[in-house]
């Protein structure tokens, strides 16, 4: 597409895969848990390493929490959130999808409501 401003003409370039590489890198980053910035912890003493920036970008709910935060790589303690759970969000913010078993959708997406999750969550526009 070229639009003509002040007599000189601008091309737009456009990557057509430019949103599945994204996933592809993001799903990376996550399997490698390279340049890994923040820590979310469960109540069974377990942990998941994850990337501010996925997380902002993917929850407010996140995005408050990180933006008030003092600490370069924060620990964040998520009292009564389930590992499996934490773990199946974050896999979907990573790569937009992500496997729930069927018996425990209802407290996935209690949890994914809980953190407004993009995607997850209706829009109070909706």
């Amino acid at each position: 597409i070229t639009t003509m401003e002040n007599n000189s003409e601008s091309l737009v370039l456009q990557n057509s895969e430019f949103a599945q590489n994204h996933v592809v890198y993001y799903k990376e980053l996550m399997e490698c848990q390279e340049m890994t910035d923040i820590t979310l912890a469960c109540d069974d003493d377990s942990s998941i390493e994850a990337h501010k920036f996925i997380l902002c970008a993917s929850s407010p709910f996140f995005r408050n929490i990180i933006r008030n935060s003092k600490h370069q790589s924060p620990y964040v303690y998520l009292k009564g959130i389930k590992m499996e759970d934490l773990q199946a969000i974050i896999t979907f913010m990573y790569t937009g999808e992500t496997k729930v078993k069927a018996n425990e959708i209802n407290r996935f997406l209690t949890t994914a409501h809980e953190f407004k999750v993009a995607g997850l969550i209706k829009n109070k526009k909706d």
